[in-house]
């Protein structure tokens, strides 16, 4: 039904995973030519980053935060410096995302977040709102499953740094994965949900969990791709991951839940369920209210 719906207000907009073919200066080597650009510039970014850290705080607590990040997320306090330098350098990606675009020029920036004419803002934070409630609703769920527990590691610095670079690293992450990567199998390959399938796996590999939280990991990929499949753009899967990782950060920060290797089945299937009945709620939402009637889609 809001399938349907979505189709009826969007039609006119271009397809988004192939959206690259429509532009004129487009030749299938230019994506892989920008990837390269992207991880040259990605690695020039990192080594100045990490060049300032040796200046700040010396070599040796470098390499222990080094050793830190190396441990997976088990030796990974993600509320501490070594944490937060980890979401830093994926937040870099954007950046270097952006520089590529510019460098090799055939397309603009916008395009890797929507076919539509612009981004819209009011689907981003409607997308935020509705799943920070379905969030909370399955967090309790857990809680009241799993037993309640409180540990508090954040200072007011850290909690705020974790307001500010965990939403910069999801839409990072969405502007390369359901942008960049989602757009560039589309457009070789020609075959929507292939691509979107595709991303999904690309997505989970870059996680260091277990095989169960692998494969959720490719799940929460899949919704994402498909919510922005369907939307044309990545606000609102951004919304979504925005609000997971906020509450995943949070929750290991708190001392609630901790974010480790090994994925159990009850985190599994609370992760799952709750980015599913976000995206399904959303898409209703979305076309049951018009979200995108009247826009430059």
């Amino acid at each position: 039904m809001f399938m349907k719906k979505l189709g009826e207000s969007l039609e006119s907009v271009p397809e988004f995973t192939t959206f690259p073919r429509t532009f004129e200066g487009y030749s299938w080597y230019k994506p892989l030519l920008l990837g390269i650009v992207t991880l040259i510039i990605y690695a020039i970014l990192n080594g100045i980053l990490f060049a300032a850290l040796q200046f700040v705080l010396g070599s040796g607590n470098v390499a222990s935060i080094m050793t830190a990040v190396q441990g997976g997320y088990d030796t990974l306090n993600t509320y501490t410096l070594p944490g937060y330098l980890t979401i830093l350098t994926v937040v870099l990606l954007l950046p270097s995302l952006y520089l590529a675009t510019r460098i090799v020029n055939y397309r603009p920036f916008l395009s890797y977040s929507t076919s539509r004419k612009s981004w819209n803002w009011g689907i981003l934070f409607k997308s935020i709102g509705i799943s920070a409630v379905v969030f909370f609703i399955t967090t309790i769920i857990y809680i009241l499953i799993k037993g309640f527990s409180f540990d508090n590691h954040f200072t007011i610095i850290t909690f705020l740094a974790c307001l500010i670079l965990v939403p910069l690293q999801c839409v990072a992450e969405e502007y390369l994965l359901r942008g960049y990567v989602m757009q560039t199998m589309g457009s070789w390959i020609g075959i929507p949900l292939l691509a979107v399938f595709l991303q999904a796996i690309i997505f989970a590999l870059g996680h260091p969990y277990n095989i169960i939280g692998v494969l959720s990991t490719f799940i929460v990929g899949s919704c994402l791709g498909l919510v922005t499949y369907y939307t044309k753009g990545i606000e609102m899967a951004a919304g979504i991951h925005i609000v997971n990782n906020l509450f995943s950060f949070c929750s290991s920060g708190l001392g609630i839940e901790k974010i480790v290797t090994n994925v159990d089945l009850l985190s599994f299937s609370m992760d799952i369920i709750t980015v599913i009945i976000s995206s399904i709620l959303l898409l209703y939402l979305s076309g049951k209210q018009d979200w995108f009637k009247n826009t430059d889609g």
